[in-house]
């Protein structure tokens, strides 16, 4: 259904919220999440500086949406949690526990042995700061794990998922470009992978057609005012 006052539209054909479109992304595989993983797994680069390596061995996954990672950890280990997390003292470098609970991931997968963190990005790039958080959650989880004695606790990878557009942009060509500095200099990404190329896999072949369209959508997204269904 259409509504005039979205200018003949409806609102997945206007929204600009990536967390949106990973609510699609996840109802597309929540079913079949081994499938995606070796999506992941399988997926070449689309920046062609950057060599994707995720190599996963899980066999069992589970995805999940709109991860709150820390909270929820520290709450499922007996950890009452409030906004300031004042009582949780944390044996480790972690000065700030109330900001690790606020920190929420877009998607996730999770195996036996490991985690893949999935940050998505549509119509705008990541700045330096979301680089710089997503490149401080590997010591973090790892001192989560050590606080709460956790004695195998699982490898943790990270995915940057973004438009197509976005990897040819400024911040990758330019030599001092934000996406360059930390994926390329810092290496705070396993693995680079587009909406395109998501919505391009077979598994949309015969279903989920709104979701593979609603995936295109995203992709064609960045730095764009306006892009509505036709």
């Amino acid at each position: 259904m259409k509504y005039d006052y979205l200018r003949k539209n409806n609102w997945s054909g206007i929204t600009r919220d990536e967390r949106t479109f990973c609510m699609y992304l996840y109802n597309a595989f929540q079913d079949t999440p081994n499938e995606f993983a070796n999506l992941l797994t399988s997926t070449k680069s689309p920046y062609k500086d950057f060599d994707n390596r995720l190599p996963v061995t899980g066999k069992h996954w589970e995805m999940a949406y709109e991860v709150c990672f820390y909270r929820d950890l520290l709450y499922a280990y007996g950890y009452k949690i409030k906004a300031s997390a004042k009582q949780i003292k944390l044996e480790t470098k972690i000065n700030e526990p109330s900001k690790l609970i606020k920190r929420t991931f877009d998607l996730c997968l999770f195996s036996e042995n490991e985690i893949i963190i999935i940050e998505a990005k549509a119509h705008e790039p990541f700045n330096k700061n979301q680089f710089e958080d997503f490149e401080n959650d590997e010591s973090n989880i790892k001192e989560i794990f050590k606080f709460l004695k956790v004695k195998n606790p699982p490898k943790v990878y990270f995915v940057v998922l973004a438009s197509s557009k976005y990897y040819s942009s400024p911040s990758f060509t330019l030599a001092k470009g934000v996406a360059k500095e930390f994926l390329l200099t810092a290496k705070v990404a396993d693995t680079l992978i587009s909406w395109k190329q998501i919505a391009d896999h077979h598994h949309f072949n015969k279903s989920h057609q709104f979701e593979k369209q609603l995936l295109h959508r995203a992709n064609n997204l960045y730095n764009e005012s306006l892009t509505f269904f036709k």
